[in-house]
């Protein structure tokens, strides 16, 4: 978005302490995951539902988040498969800015539009997926297990026709329509 003299403006990043990313996950039943391997950061995490697990990584290392630059917030779904923890879905990210408690609690509560029904052939949950077909539900365990089911497509609902009576009944069908709520009043 260019400024009046032709600069870019972009919002304020800001240094996020470990207790307030602390106070705001454990509020929402999120618990360090401590150790984890190949990590620096702190890492919380919540089991939504059983074998799936929505991760914060935080960027939060000692007793605050990284330098200006440095990575966001990554919310993320994990599953395990076999003796492996993968992901599921992508990485959703959050900036650490003015808003970040708004913005990653939005991120908290939207987990559910990356996961679809579990697997019928292996159970595990299943992911949404893209093809050149258009979407799909692919299972997390892909490449054990490379089940796909489609994506169900919304219903539209049917339009109802309206037929206009003649001159004599007009007055009293347009009152009717009026108040089932099918035309405006005048």
């Amino acid at each position: 978005m260019a400024g009046a003299q032709g600069t870019e403006t972009m919002a304020q990043s800001i240094i996020i302490s470990r207790q307030d990313m602390h106070d705001f996950l454990t509020e929402r039943g999120f618990t360090l995951i401590p150790n984890l391997p190949r990590t620096k950061e702190l890492v919380y995490g919540l089991i939504v539902r059983p074998g799936v697990c929505l991760r914060v990584y935080t960027s939060v290392e000692g007793e605050r988040t990284r330098d200006n630059g440095e990575d966001a917030i990554r919310v993320c779904l994990v599953t395990k498969v076999g003796d492996n923890i993968v992901g599921i879905g992508s990485d959703r990210r959050v900036h650490r800015v003015v808003g970040w408690r708004k913005n990653l609690a939005d991120r908290l509560e939207n987990w559910t539009d990356q996961l679809g029904p579990d697997c019928p052939k292996c159970g595990k949950p299943t992911v949404r997926r893209r093809s050149r077909r258009g979407p799909f539900w692919g299972c997390s365990n892909y490449p054990q297990c490379r089940s796909v089911q489609p994506i169900a497509l919304p219903t539209r609902r049917p339009v109802q026709a309206v037929v206009v009576p003649d001159h004599e009944e007009f007055d009293e069908a347009r009152a009717e329509l009026e108040a089932n709520g099918i035309i405006d009043s005048d």
